[in-house]
């Protein structure tokens, strides 16, 4: 499925290229990285923490209808918050965003994308916590479908002022997706209990959501803040080209990210109140990260000019040497993944702080602005990559004075040959665009999968 995604998600960039140009995803990203501050603020944190309850529920093996019920009307509740500030606020967003009123009535209707975003994403959240990964599967394959057979016409015949209606569509058609498929997962579950109190249950829910907002806004918004950044110091292009360079990059390893914490974290938090079982969860996914992740994070590098060419267009041809120093990057952000999700597993209020809204935010926003402002374009990648080393020592060392957590030898093994092979094609790409250079590249490439597919036969017999 991730690989149909993949390829879905390949053929609506090189089109989007073609149609809207480095302006045109620049416009675009601005709107994301806007209404994505928006829906984050508005859903109170709800999200992680309905897939932690409703997973915890579930596990107990009882009914819990009421519980779902309630999720339903908060989560309604919040969406029409969210739509509420996106109009209301619509000419400020305008001018915070772009430095002109002229995008408001954009950002009016934009307010119904934020309705239909935050009550979908509930959904999801929902069929996460149920362990539903083939429902969610089949959920992103709609998602990407009616991103290329919808938005992309709609970009065709209006270019730029098409990509709201495509917004709003994609929004609409994912959420009647995953309300049909919430209702079968859950139509016996609702059947078996009474309602529950609603002011007790939310209480808890938005006194656990409330902490979880602050990661998820302060990411959103750190996003934002680049993207407004970009734009004041550079142009709309710029914006643009980063976009490119991150949507080429990041969609493999997104994939990956995707499909591994559908599965990874309900099991996570199962066993989260035994250190041994944690341990032996979380070096498992680390283990798999870094076999998984090294030959895409190569391929990436090898294939940096190919991939623009054939997927976007000449005029993106600026973004290579940031793509390539984004593939290493993606790599280290990989190795970090399943340590990141330990301290919410434990409930661990003030860690998760301290380490998602806090350290992850502040550094990443600091590198990103030094970075383009001393070295340009490519100097987002030297960020991504700083930012990246800096967080996996961290996060290692206090989970480990805090829990216990080390890596296995297994772990410590994988990920030293996955960053010295991904280093080592960096570097390569770096000094030498010869055939010779090339070759090399792809010897580390065909190393690292011959590698990974040997390592998670031997896994997966165990």
């Amino acid at each position: 499925m991730q690989v149909f995604l993949i390829l879905i998600n390949l053929v609506r960039g090189k089109f989007v290229a073609m149609f809207l140009g480095p302006e045109g995803m620049g416009i675009s990203s601005l709107f994301n990285a806007t209404t994505n501050t928006v829906v984050k603020a508005s859903s109170l944190g709800l999200n992680l923490a309905i897939v932690k309850e409703v997973a915890a529920e579930n596990e107990s093996g009882k009914a819990f209808g009421g519980l779902l019920r309630i999720i339903s009307r908060l989560v309604s509740l919040t969406a029409l918050i969210g739509c509420a500030i996106c109009m209301l606020l619509a000419r400020y967003l305008s001018e915070w965003t772009f430095g002109t009123g002229d995008y408001a009535w954009q950002f009016v209707a934009l307010g119904m994308m934020v309705f239909l975003t935050i009550v979908y994403n509930g959904k999801s959240s929902v069929l996460q916590g149920l362990h539903e990964v083939k429902r969610l599967s089949k959920a992103s394959i709609v998602g990407a479908l009616t991103g290329l057979f919808a938005g992309v016409p709609l970009y065709y015949f209006f270019g730029t002022k098409g990509i709201v209606p495509a917004m709003i569509l994609f929004a609409a058609v994912n959420l009647i997706f995953y309300e049909w498929n919430v209702r079968k997962a859950t139509k016996n579950i609702i059947v078996g209990e009474k309602n529950r109190d609603f002011k007790s249950v939310s209480k808890k829910f938005i006194g656990l959501g409330i902490l979880l907002v602050a990661g998820d806004l302060f990411g959103t918004a750190v996003t934002y803040a680049i993207n407004v950044f970009l734009r004041y110091y550079g142009d709309v292009d710029t914006v643009g080209l980063y976009q490119a360079a991150n949507s080429m990059t990041n969609q493999y390893a997104g994939a990956v990210f995707a499909a591994m914490s559908l599965d990874y974290f309900p099991r996570l938090a199962a066993v989260a109140a035994d250190n041994g079982r944690m341990n032996e969860t979380v070096n498992r996914q680390s283990e798999i990260m870094a076999l998984v992740l090294g030959p895409i994070s190569i391929a990436v590098i090898l294939s940096a000019p190919i991939l623009i060419k054939l997927l976007l267009t000449e005029s993106f041809y600026p973004i290579l040497e940031l793509m390539r120093w984004m593939g290493l990057g993606v790599l280290l952000k990989g190795l970090q993944f399943p340590m990141g999700y330990i301290a919410f597993a434990k409930n661990n209020k003030k860690l998760f702080v301290k380490l998602e809204v806090i350290m992850t935010n502040v550094v990443t926003l600091t590198f990103s602005i030094i970075g383009f402002y001393f070295f340009g374009l490519v100097g987002l990648g030297y960020a991504v990559v700083a930012e990246n080393i800096l967080a996996l020592i961290v996060y290692q060392i206090v989970n480990r004075c805090t829990y216990g957590y080390s890596f296995s030898s297994a772990v410590k093994r994988e990920y030293g040959f996955a960053v010295m092979l991904t280093t080592l094609c960096l570097a390569v790409s770096l000094t030498n665009e010869s055939w010779i250079g090339y070759v090399l590249m792809a010897l580390f490439f065909m190393v690292s999968v011959f590698h990974g597919i040997n390592r998670i036969k031997l896994l997966i017999r165990k």
